[in-house]
């Protein structure tokens, strides 16, 4: 009796503890990335949770990014995710926090493209990235939980 309660209690502990409490202040509409002259597009990568921050080349956050989040689909999925997030409905969109931080604890599984830019002309590139996010609990001890580091490179 005692091992089960030893094998229960080593299992449960080294499962998570749930998600992590994250706020990302809901954009409106009309809040939209803007870009300067370059389309930077991130490797693909497979993800347990979607978290991280946006920041300038020299790690100085962005404090007026605007993260939209889009649905790949299947018969979207070869496509790049700059077509994807130019040509499809976005789903959601956050502003992060002053210090550039920014979660998303609300989306299923599933396959999205991110599109990170500034709400003002400033200069910086806008940044795409597919990803595909894996809430399932046997994967999610195999998948990246780290967070995200979206920068955004200077333009002209």
């Amino acid at each position: 009796m005692q091992i089960v309660l030893v094998l229960l209690f080593v299992v449960l502990g080294g499962m998570p503890a749930g998600e992590r409490k994250c706020s990302c202040v809901k954009a409106d509409d009309n809040a939209v990335p803007h870009g300067a002259n370059e389309i930077v597009e991130y490797k693909s990568r497979t993800l347990k949770s979607i978290h991280g921050t946006v920041t300038l080349p020299n790690g100085e956050p962005v404090n007026n990014a605007v993260v939209e989040v889009y649905e790949s689909t299947k018969a979207n999925k070869d496509q790049s995710a700059y077509k994807i997030a130019t040509t499809e409905y976005r789903r959601f969109a956050c502003l992060p926090d002053q210090q550039g931080h920014f979660c998303l604890s609300d989306l299923p599984s599933g396959r999205y493209v991110l599109r990170i830019g500034t709400l003002e002309p400033a200069g910086v590139n806008e940044v795409f990235l597919k990803v595909r996010l894996e809430r399932s609990w046997w994967t999610r001890w195999f998948r990246s939980g780290k967070p995200l580091k979206m920068v955004l490179t200077l333009g002209w």
